[in-house]
């Protein structure tokens, strides 16, 4: 993915991006090489170490979700969720 998608998907600007993705780069989860077409312009992805750093998130993210949402029956979890959905869409269409 290059860095100007990035920044969109993440509803953030290439200059702010750039920082946290030199600290990423540096920390060796993320690869930015330049694309042919254009030097300046960079294509990220993810390091096999940082895959792996991905995975184990999304698995103690998963555990903190359920261990959360079991104090909810099962109706009221699912409200929630609809609730920080449309919360989340709602973020997305605002611009700071």
């Amino acid at each position: 993915m290059n860095q100007q998608k990035l920044a969109s998907l993440l509803s953030s600007n290439e200059n702010n991006l750039t920082s946290i993705l030199k600290r990423l780069e540096s920390l060796g989860m993320i690869l930015r090489e330049s694309q042919n077409s254009d030097r300046r312009k960079k294509f990220i992805s993810l390091s096999a170490k940082g895959k792996r750093t991905f995975v184990e998130a999304r698995k103690q993210a998963e555990f903190l979700q359920s261990k959360i949402l079991s104090e909810f029956s099962e109706k009221e979890s699912i409200r929630l969720l609809q609730f920080l959905e449309r919360c989340s869409t709602k973020l997305d269409t605002l611009k700071f």
